[in-house]
């Protein structure tokens, strides 16, 4: 039997709970979900997405925070665990979601996009077949990377 993996989960601000369940009445999907995932792009290597759907794959990540679920792809998951979604006003731009994300070793200034460590490194630092103390040492060498 394989082991599963645990993530730390991915959680949103109350102001950006707000929001999601704003344009979730708008759209008229009450019972969607929040999809966060990543793609290559972006200043800085990566960039994030967000949508509204009501489809949850299989293999899908699901958590919830403040009422909302929030769904990752497993491809996802490694980079974006322990993120939190923020809702930022700016007088100037508007405002918009940010992803405030541990496992980035650089991020733009607009919150948009990032630089992550090797794949492999992220899913060592969080394998449970490691022993704690090996653990902690990928976590402290994922640490220097950024």
């Amino acid at each position: 039997m394989a082991e599963t993996m645990t993530y730390a989960p991915v959680t949103l601000t109350e102001k950006a709970a707000e929001i999601v369940k704003a344009v979730m009445a708008k759209k008229n999907k009450p019972n969607a979900v929040l999809r966060l995932f990543i793609a290559q792009g972006g200043c800085c290597g990566f960039q994030y997405g967000l949508g509204i759907t009501e489809r949850i794959n299989e293999d899908d990540a699901v958590f919830e925070s403040h009422g909302i679920k929030i769904v990752v792809d497993p491809i996802s998951l490694p980079f974006v665990q322990g993120s939190v979604i923020d809702y930022e006003d700016d007088d100037l731009m508007g405002g918009g979601f940010r992803v405030d994300n541990p496992n980035a070793m650089m991020e733009c200034e607009c919150g948009h996009s990032f630089r992550a460590p090797a794949r492999r490194l992220l899913l060592e630092a969080h394998d449970p077949r490691r022993r704690p103390r090996e653990r902690a040492h990928r976590a402290v060498a994922l640490a220097n990377t950024r």
